[in-house]
């Protein structure tokens, strides 16, 4: 309800602040939130409990990178296909 609520005299909120809300109206804030501004080496995760962050992150980066690969071969693939770019095969359609 911050966005109701605002603070600082009634002025902002976090996320009108742009900053990561931190969940301040919670109810166990401090003792379930806490630490807030410390770096996390593990987080927990819905159905496979506490994991690493830096594993996290890894696996986040090479998915990444796989889809961005792979949507590169593809377009790579149907530029081949149509004799050259994108723009003459569209150019062949009007």
């Amino acid at each position: 309800d911050c966005w109701k609520r605002l603070w600082n005299n009634r002025t902002n909120y976090c996320i009108q602040a742009n900053t990561p809300c931190v969940g301040c109206s919670e109810p166990e804030f401090y003792e379930s939130f806490s630490p807030i501004y410390e770096r996390q080496f593990d987080v927990e995760l819905p159905g496979t409990g506490r994991v690493q962050i830096d594993k996290v992150m890894a696996t986040v980066a090479g998915v990444t990178a796989a889809g961005i690969g792979t949507d590169m071969i593809i377009n790579r693939i149907k530029e081949r296909k149509n004799g050259g770019t994108e723009e003459k095969a569209a150019s062949k359609e009007s």
